[in-house]
């Protein structure tokens, strides 16, 4: 069943510009694309709530809940950085990170999927370092290089953890051992 509507039935022209600014969209066509995931995960929040799938016991089960659908949704089956998090909640950083790392514990079943989608994009971009012993990804999310340390030690817990790439701001090694475990663990293409 199609549901229509128009930015301009909901929004006045100055609204529009100012989502566009606050999100980083540049263009009108990008801005409808973003509103039409954002619409979809609002209904499939409201709906849960109406047909009881799902009852909020706290504002941060409301946000949590929401993060879920905006990740699904919005974010295309991805984990969104910090930075992302925060311009969508105008929230610091590190609140941002503490949101991710909370939902990340409570919600691991339904949020695994959105972290091996997210790091099958970033082994898909990999680079074999010099000497040809780790792969090196670049992960500009402190939550990402958290979680995947976490899961480094859990599948691997002997094996070389992750580390920062000297030199640089946001390239990590995974030594070659512990990155091939990892894909095995999560089901992903090495």
């Amino acid at each position: 069943m199609p549901i229509s509507f128009t930015l301009n039935d909901i929004l006045s022209a100055d609204e529009q510009a100012a989502l566009k600014e606050s999100l980083g969209i540049p263009s009108d066509p990008e801005l409808n694309r973003a509103m039409s995931k954002l619409a979809k995960a609002v209904s499939r929040e409201f709906a849960d709530v109406v047909l009881g799938s799902y009852t909020p016991r706290s504002g941060a089960d409301v946000i949590e809940r929401r993060l879920l659908y905006l990740i699904r949704y919005y974010f295309d089956g991805r984990i969104p950085t910090e930075l992302q998090l925060s311009q969508l909640f105008r929230i610091p950083d590190a609140s941002a990170t503490t949101l991710l790392r909370n939902i990340s514990a409570r919600q691991r079943p339904l949020i695994l999927p959105a972290y091996k989608a997210t790091l099958q994009a970033l082994f898909d971009a990999k680079a074999a370092n010099a000497d040809r012993t780790a792969h090196e990804v670049t992960l500009v999310s402190k939550h990402m290089v958290d979680w995947l340390k976490g899961e480094s030690s859990r599948v691997a817990p002997t094996f070389g953890q992750l580390y920062k790439v000297r030199g640089t701001n946001d390239r990590y090694a995974i030594p070659i051992d512990t990155y091939n475990a990892l894909c095995a663990d999560l089901g992903l293409q090495p």
